[in-house]
């Protein structure tokens, strides 16, 4: 189902599909008010007053003076470059073990725009590839490295907390392709196995390059696993692999080995660790 489409029946629209909705709006026009979605949505405004309160109660939005709708400010959300400094050896740890076990020369990739993704880009500078991302310090490092292949960037609007681009136009520039591979970090893996993220433009777009890709995997620390962060983009079963430097152990292990997913861990004295 198309991501962006008007609904001529409000029952066809999911609670979830109106909040992506608000989101893309918001991202695009930084301020709305409920005639907007409801023009986007053919929701009922009874609806979009209910959908309103929760996103609010989240923290998610809020009321302007004027009665209009903005997005709420992540104050928890470290900077770009706080994040580039923090697990530099094991986020390049398991960038190198996806890049030699997943990339291979002439592949078109959708990267997302997180500090452990970029930290792949050195070890896939000198190849041939298609690099599709909404993260523009990946795009100046591989101009820096003159990188050989073909570098697209989404357009969408410009968080400065993040150094991404994110929004409408970013997801309908995903939509136009189709990688072979999809790489992602996560904010959170929760207990119940849902990838999570914290900004809902962020979780928007991962979303959407999963949908579009033959195959995707996620890098995340260790630090991350039961951290049930703000929105869930995704569960482990919508992933063929997830690289860590380790794992927690028990039931997150069996969880992943029934849902198919292959864990990876760095290289031991005996080899790829794998369940």
């Amino acid at each position: 189902m198309h991501l962006f489409k008007k609904y001529s029946d409000a029952s066809k629209a999911s609670r979830w599909d109106r909040w992506r909705k608000i989101f893309d709006l918001l991202e695009d026009r930084h301020v709305i008010h409920i005639s907007d979605i409801i023009a986007e949505t053919d929701a009922k405004p009874s609806v979009i007053e209910k959908d309103i309160a929760t996103l609010s109660s989240r923290g998610l939005v809020k009321r302007t003076a004027k009665g209009g709708l903005t997005l709420e400010r992540y104050h928890g959300e470290k900077s770009y470059d706080e994040r580039l400094k923090e697990d530099v050896q094991g986020k390049e740890i398991i960038a190198a073990l996806a890049s030699e076990k997943y990339i291979v020369e002439g592949m078109t990739l959708f990267l997302d725009g997180s500090t452990t993704v970029k930290a792949i880009i050195p070890f896939i500078a000198n190849q041939k590839l298609r690099i599709i991302t909404n993260n523009l310090s990946i795009i100046s490092e591989l101009r820096k490295s003159n990188f050989p292949g073909e570098i697209l960037c989404t357009g969408g609007h410009f968080r400065s907390n993040a150094n991404t681009v994110v929004g409408e136009s970013a997801c309908i520039m995903i939509n136009r392709y189709k990688s072979d591979l999809t790489i992602l970090g996560v904010e959170g893996v929760s207990s119940e196995m849902e990838l999570m993220e914290a900004h809902p433009g962020e979780a928007l777009l991962k979303q959407v390059m999963i949908e579009h890709s033959r195959r995707t995997i996620i890098l995340a620390m260790p630090k991350k696993f039961n951290d049930d962060s703000l929105l869930t983009f995704a569960t482990l079963k919508d992933v063929e692999a997830l690289i860590s430097t380790r794992f927690p152990p028990g039931p997150f292990a069996d969880a992943a080995k029934a849902q198919g997913v292959r864990l990876e861990c760095p290289a031991s004295s005996t080899g790829n660790q794998q369940v």
